[in-house]
């Protein structure tokens, strides 16, 4: 329990299951209405909320600095002008990491500066969907594992699908796919 946060627990007339959480930082008392014996599990999940929410807001300030950061050296060499060797020297970066910075600056300004996710935007080698539903139909009929789905494929579809993609598919369509015992 988190040492920062008060509970009190107010039984007015009028109000019998109000439960008020506070916290010093805040200056302020949150009202929660709920039966007695949902309260500790209501109080926990409100402090990992918070939690989460403070993670949230630190992180974005850390994005804050570093595109305040990127733009300040951005700015520097075009101050220098254009002397870009003597810039990346001073604020320790290599000359091809600060023209992918410009590139992206001059094409998005700002929002180019931000940490961007590295996963690629298309996937070169993603398993058609008709080879995925073929590969769910074996397991079902079959009830193989990858190894044996892989090989039956090759054997009897004259299709080539890896043990590693077809292991892919199988947890990728797990939900979708689950055996109702109804």
């Amino acid at each position: 329990m988190n040492p920062q946060i008060v509970r009190k627990q107010r039984s007015f007339a009028a109000q019998p299951g109000l439960l008020s959480i506070e916290r010093k930082e805040w200056g302020f008392a949150l009202p929660l209405y709920c039966p007695r014996k949902f309260r500790a599990a209501i109080v926990e999940i409100f402090i990992q909320s918070c939690r989460t929410i403070i993670s949230i807001l630190r992180s974005c300030q850390i994005q804050a600095r570093k595109v305040k950061a990127t733009l300040r050296m951005l700015q520097h060499a075009k101050r220098l002008s254009d002397k870009v060797s003597q810039t990346c020297r001073f604020f320790g970066v290599s000359r091809a990491l600060y023209y992918i910075w410009k590139k992206r600056y001059e094409k998005n300004a700002l929002a180019g500066l931000r940490d961007q996710p590295r996963r690629p935007h298309n996937i070169r080698y993603r398993i058609p969907p008709e080879i995925v539903s073929l590969i769910l139909r074996i397991r079902e009929e079959r009830r193989y594992g990858a190894v044996r789905v892989s090989l039956y494929l090759q054997r009897h579809h004259a299709k080539r699908g890896s043990i590693a993609g077809v292991r892919i598919s199988f947890s990728q369509s797990a939900p979708e796919h689950a055996t109702d015992d109804d």
